[in-house]
């Protein structure tokens, strides 16, 4: 009796699948899914003539009615929180001016990306950071993806480069380097 209900109790439980189930009901589950037509998705709506060819806060799009799933197309690029530019927009130093966009007054481009502004020449392994480095006067360190914060109570001497962004000065940006730069490196620069 007991091999009786044992017998009953499995028929009446779901039997395992295997591969050959899931062909049989599914199709190959090793076939490539269809590719996508990209000629049926719509193209992005053509931003406003001030918005086309630089960066942009987010806050300005949408006073000017660009909705926010535009802001999210593929053909914009985000660098930074609140900022987009557009996906081709490759100028020099392309994240600084983005940045700049919603940057405070009381924020100034420091340390390497200084560096790098001012042409000020650097080892190597400084090329290939990506991120931004920004110093706030008399407030907390900026903070973000892709943003390296630093504060300070002096008031650094600022420069302008081309483009307008602001920059400490060349010695404070020496000054600023010491710690990571060797005495050999120093001189170089």
């Amino acid at each position: 009796a007991c091999c009786v209900n044992s017998a009953r109790r499995s028929s009446l439980l779901p039997r395992r699948l295997d591969a050959s189930d899931l062909t049989e009901t599914c199709g190959s589950i090793l076939e490539p899914a269809p590719a996508l037509d990209d000629s049926r998705m719509p193209r992005p709506r053509e931003l406003p003539p001030p918005l086309r060819d630089r960066a942009f806060d987010v806050a300005e799009a949408v006073r000017r009615g660009i909705l926010a799933d535009r802001l999210r197309r593929n053909d914009l690029v985000a660098p930074f929180h609140g900022v987009r530019r557009p996906a081709h927009h490759e100028v020099e130093h392309a994240d600084c001016i983005a940045y700049a966009t919603g940057m405070p007054a009381t924020h100034v481009f420091s340390h390497i990306t200084a560096a790098r502004l001012l042409e000020i020449p650097l080892p190597g392994r400084f090329t290939r950071d990506p991120r931004v480095h920004v110093t706030a006067v008399n407030g907390r360190a900026p903070r973000g993806k892709r943003v390296v914060g630093y504060a300070t109570r002096r008031e650094p001497e600022v420069d302008r480069v081309p483009g307008g962004l602001r920059v400490t000065s060349a010695l404070r940006t020496w000054t600023d380097l010491a710690v990571r730069l060797s005495v050999d490196e120093l001189v170089e620069a």
